[in-house]
């Protein structure tokens, strides 16, 4: 009986609206003005309420990478920068950032590549290359002209950034079909302000480890007989701590981590990759064994690699 009398009165609500629909002098531009009015007022709220439902469908990541601003996730037909997540590893030479790199990258969906260079040339070169073309005027010039554009879009340098770095870290497959949700990164020990600057800015979605060795003495020394150069406390080497403070109160503690190779290298030290899992949103995996590459100055790998094992039920849950 509900069920018809409800059926009743959408019939008699169709009726109204469609007859007075019919009435209007020019039915197409109502229809137009009322489309547009919704449209406006969607978009107006996207922009402007970053606790909207609407940004999941920009920011599909929220436990992810949740300090980010909307402004970094606006997409466009060919770009949506925020629908991969991104993890770096950034550490002081000598610090164990490759045993950091090869631990995390036994947790499944996820692919960390090495330094992008032996040298800091190429990735410093990258970086500006991409903040230079980046800061070129935005407004367009006279398209005919030599330097002729059209406007450029916000952030209209961010896919091609994240598109440059998926490019050096391909599966192991080089066919094989590589979905969205695979995490990529890579880990780097010559890290500047102008590195951080770039990876902020051009990846919103991304997390980041730091990688150190709070006993300097040792780790200049061990610097020292590894690469035969003498450096005094304050070097560029520890200014990561500056750079790790920094991104932390900018990111928070959801996006950022501190490791300590004095910690971690030690007895106990499955302990902390297996709170660094918890942290990235790894459910079930557990670390067993710590591995230990490019052990007492060496650039061995260790082949404990074979071994590991984090079970079956070891997976990512945000």
């Amino acid at each position: 009986m509900r069920y018809q009398t409800f059926n009743k009165l959408a019939l008699i609500s169709t009726f109204i609206i469609t007859y007075a629909f019919f009435q209007i002098k020019n039915p197409s531009e109502v229809f137009s003005s009322i489309i547009n009015s919704i449209t406006s007022t969607s978009t107006s709220k996207l922009l402007n309420n970053d606790n909207d439902h609407s940004m999941l469908s920009l920011r599909p990541y929220p436990k992810w990478c949740p300090n980010i601003k909307k402004q970094q996730c606006i997409q466009r037909t060919y770009c949506k920068p925020c629908n991969r997540r991104y993890l770096f590893v950034l550490a002081q030479g000598r610090s164990g950032s490759t045993t950091v790199r090869n631990m995390i990258n036994i947790l499944p969906n996820i692919r960390i590549r090495g330094e992008i260079s032996s040298t800091s040339q190429i990735f410093k070169h990258m970086i500006r290359y991409f903040t230079d073309v980046g800061a070129v005027t935005t407004s367009g010039m006279r398209y005919n002209g030599a330097f002729g554009h059209y406007d450029y879009p916000h952030n209209h340098l961010l896919c091609t950034s994240q598109k440059f770095i998926e490019e050096l870290d391909p599966p192991e497959i080089l066919h094989e079909v590589d979905v969205g949700d695979t995490i990529l990164g890579f880990k780097e020990v010559k890290v500047t302000n102008d590195t951080m600057d770039f990876l902020i800015h051009n990846f919103p979605c991304s997390k980041y480890i730091f990688n150190i060795r709070s006993n300097t003495t040792a780790l200049l020394q061990s610097r020292e007989k590894a690469f035969n150069n003498t450096e005094k406390v304050g070097n560029s080497v520890l200014h990561l701590h500056e750079i790790h403070k920094s991104t932390l109160q900018l990111l928070g503690k959801e996006q950022v981590y501190l490791l300590d190779m004095d910690q971690w290298s030690f007895k106990n030290g499955v302990a902390h990759f297996n709170n660094v899992a918890k942290w990235l949103g790894y459910k079930n995996c557990t670390y067993k064994i710590v591995r230990h590459d490019n052990y007492k100055q060496s650039y061995n790998l260790d082949n404990k690699n074979d071994i590991m094992d984090l079970g079956n039920n070891c997976r990512l849950v945000d």
